[in-house]
Order: C-alpha cells, then sequence, then structure tokens
C-alpha cells in the first residue's frame, strides 16, 4: 500500500535511529563500569558487566537483518518520491514549485520532519512554506500515492534500459 509506503520509510528512518541510540546505551553500560582500585572485588559489578555484554552481543546480532529490512522500506520511500518527481512534470506548474513539492515530501517521509517544521526548510517565491506544504498535501491526495509509485517503476525500468543500451 502506497500511503503506508511513506510511512513505512518514515518509521524505519526512526527505528534506525533508535538502534544506534540502544547500542550507544549498551556499549556505555559496558565501558562505564569497572572494579576501581579497590583490592575487594565486588562480584555483582562483575556480573553486571558480563550480563550488559551479553545483551549487547545478542542485540548486535540482530542488527544487520533488521537494518536491511529499514532500509529495503527507507528504500520504497525513495521510489514513491522519484514517482512523484516524475508525475510532477506533468503538471502545469513552474520547476521551482516543482522541486519544493519533492522536497517537502522527502523532507516529511525520509528525512522524519515535522510538518509544522518544514515551511522554513522549504523556499519557493511567491507562496510561504506553509503554503507549499498545503499544495503537497493536496496534490498528493488528488494524484495518489499509488500512481507515484508507478511512475517511478516506470521511471526506473526507463533508467535500466537505457543504461543496457536497450531502445524502443
Amino acid at each position: 500500500m502506497p500511503t503506508s509506503t511513506l510511512e513505512l520509510s518514515r518509521g524505519s528512518l526512526r527505528r534506525l535511529r533508535q538502534i544506534d541510540d540502544e547500542l550507544a546505551l549498551m556499549r556505555s553500560r559496558i565501558g562505564g563500569q569497572g572494579t576501581g582500585l579497590s583490592p575487594k572485588i565486588d562480584h555483582s559489578i562483575i556480573l553486571d558487566v558480563m550480563r550488559s555484554v551479553d545483551e549487547c552481543i545478542d542485540y548486535e546480532d540482530e542488527l544487520p537483518r533488521e537494518r536491511r529490512l529499514c532500509e529495503h522500506d527507507i528504500e520504497m520511500g525513495w521510489v514513491v518520491v522519484f514517482g512523484a518527481e516524475e508525475l510532477l512534470e506533468e503538471e502545469e506548474m513552474n520547476k521551482g514549485m516543482r522541486d519544493a513539492i519533492v522536497r517537502a515530501i522527502a523532507l516529511r517521509y525520509l528525512y522524519d520532519k515535522d510538518w509544522g517544521d518544514i515551511p522554513s526548510l522549504v523556499n519557493y517565491d511567491g507562496m510561504s512554506g506553509k503554503d507549499v506544504c498545503d499544495a503537497v498535501l493536496s496534490w498528493m491526495e488528488r494524484r495518489g500515492l499509488a500512481h507515484m509509485k508507478a511512475a517511478a517503476r516506470r521511471s526506473g525500468e526507463r533508467q535500466a534500459d537505457d543504461i543496457r543500451g536497450d531502445s524502443d
């Protein structure tokens, strides 16, 4: 489902950030504990460190698979954004507006920006950033995300044909 494709890629980006944060926390637990200079060894500290190391190793074993799934979801989000760019070529609007719409979509779904933050990041002469965001949402609703995804696939197939030297 294309609607969920963009939301899924946004969620996967968040998950990748969460994975990095969780790993950093686990590693800090391992490196931040020690026995100090006391001749008396506290075995509970050693057991805590060992437990933290085991948890970190187990977590790192799962990461490659989860990371690949997240990266695939993000890739599919880019497919939809490239489809939007292709469909916008058919619209009667100037290039600056088309670029602003594509940028707003990418910022929202592939860079995980809030709609409230996007207006300051999107520049377009003649319209405020908020108006651009409103235009993006209206355009996406009118065109449909399924069409965006299909357009990106067609574009990708044409580019692959060009690379292989196939011609129609």
